[in-house]
């Protein structure tokens, strides 16, 4: 898996995507600042990550995807409204070294909530996947409790494989249900 998705990501060295009101671009240190401002306690409370306690633990996350996309296990893509250019959250797609399923996240700055701009992203990324990368399935994990992000992988026909009890960074316990979206290849 992570051979076939290393492969996906060179063959496209922008990983840009553009849905109706979106434009998804690889994360890069000019979103440090939305990121610090955005994150807060609030948004992160359904999040493994623990909000950043200051501008430099935005630039060390956006190091380490710069890092990880480089390896080609990972990528993130930055959010941004299509018309105003402006930063709504982050889009990621994890392979690590051992999994053999790719999984899937997304956060949205808190504004940005009930738009419909999680699911937007969340497809585009599906579509990418399906067309690019051989697999059948990516995984979701979401918080039981955020019924918002739990709609996504529904919508998509998402099924739940599993639950997971994990402490966050902050130190929260997550009750994760762990959803299956199934590809269909084009």
């Amino acid at each position: 898996m992570v051979i076939q998705f290393q492969k996906a990501l060179a063959a496209n060295p922008s990983h840009e995507m553009r849905t109706r009101r979106l434009r998804l671009r690889p994360v890069r240190d000019e979103d440090a600042q939305p990121i610090f401002e955005s994150f807060t306690a609030e948004v992160t409370r359904y999040m493994r990550p623990a909000p950043p306690r200051d501008l430099s633990d935005s630039e060390t996350f956006i190091e380490g995807a710069v890092a990880a996309r480089a390896r080609g296990t990972d990528f993130v893509w930055t959010i941004e409204n299509r018309e105003t250019g402006d930063f709504l959250g982050l889009c990621g797609l994890h392979s690590g070294n051992s999994r053999m399923d790719l999984e899937l996240g997304v956060w949205l700055k808190k504004d940005a909530h009930g738009l419909h701009y999680g699911r937007e992203a969340v497809e585009a990324v599906v579509g990418w996947v399906s067309a690019n990368v051989d697999s059948d399935c990516l995984i979701y994990p979401v918080d039981r409790r955020n019924t918002a992000s739990r709609k996504i992988p529904e919508r998509l026909g998402g099924e739940i494989i599993g639950e997971r009890s994990i402490q966050s960074e902050s130190g929260a316990i997550l009750d994760e249900l762990v959803y299956r979206i199934p590809l269909a290849h084009q």
